[in-house]
């Protein structure tokens, strides 16, 4: 059987009725079984031995009754397992993130000929702070993600968007943190380079002006194509990318630290990007 299958396909009720009503039977007959056990009559030795057959031949109905009790199927499947991306997956893995420089040759160890311990090899990690929204009915899921780079605090509003075959990101900005004519893939070319070529997502070239907690923000917007839903539900390739999807934010976050820096009280406090005047004709 196709466990896959069985997942997306809702099984009908009447099926699931008449599959417990044979575990129900065949529970019946291991009672009776272990009731004729406990008598040690050697005249009903046969009758154990059809008893014991009978309930051996009804574990796997009784495993596929299991199945079907618990199984998560149809839209419900397809449902729940988004929203653990949403609101396990992805902020587990944002929470990790950590912008700070680490000078690798400080930290290094000498292997001596016995297993190292990954903690120790590992810098000193400064957890992000993330929070998550839904929409009503779950399709989106909001972030914001606070962390320090380079002793500037940094704030960034996500959006994150999954159908079974398209995720679509989007990155905003404060509007008043960019010039006049100025865009938000200026200030990040290796990021969207790297989106474009190892991730697999188009660039929207049309950035839009939205609003957050009632502050103007400019929407950078990001779309992957997946061959098929096999993302949601194989671990690797669910795995694969939410950690692309971190990587990508951090170097966002980094390329663009000008345009996300704030103060404690969470206010822009950069300067307006510069320039450049016209010639004089």
């Amino acid at each position: 059987m196709d466990l896959r299958q069985l997942r997306l396909t809702q099984a009908p009720r009447t099926t699931k009725g008449i599959i417990f009503l044979l575990v129900g039977f065949q529970v019946a007959i291991g009672a009776f079984c272990s009731y004729l056990f406990l008598q040690s009559d050697a005249t009903r030795l046969e009758l154990i031995q059809a008893a014991a057959y009978a309930l051996g031949a009804g574990v796997p109905l009784f495993a596929l009754a299991l199945i079907l009790a618990t199984v998560r199927s149809g839209f419900r499947a397809i449902e729940n397992k988004i929203t653990e991306i949403f609101v396990d997956l992805i902020p587990k893995k944002l929470s990790q993130l950590d912008l700070c420089y680490h000078d690798f040759s400080q930290s290094m160890i000498e292997y001596r000929g016995r297993r190292l311990r990954a903690s120790r090899l590992k810098p000193k990690h400064v957890p992000a702070k993330v929070a998550v929204s839904l929409t009503g009915n779950a399709s989106n899921a909001y972030y914001s993600v606070e962390a320090t780079h380079f002793d500037k605090h940094l704030k960034l509003w996500l959006t994150v968007d999954l159908k079974l075959s398209q995720a679509t990101i989007c990155l905003f900005v404060p509007s008043s943190n960019l010039a006049t004519g100025q865009s938000i893939s200026d200030y990040c070319p290796s990021t969207l380079h790297g989106a474009r070529t190892s991730g697999g997502y188009v660039v929207d070239p049309v950035e839009i002006s939205e609003s957050i907690g009632g502050s103007p923000m400019r929407k950078l917007i990001l779309r992957r194509e997946f061959v098929s839903d096999e993302f949601l539900w194989n671990s690797s390739a669910t795995y694969a990318f939410i950690s692309d999807l971190v990587l990508m934010i951090a170097s966002f976050m980094k390329e663009c630290a000008p345009l996300l820096a704030t103060n404690p009280e969470g206010s822009s406090s950069i300067a307006q990007p510069a320039v450049t005047p016209p010639a004089q004709a």
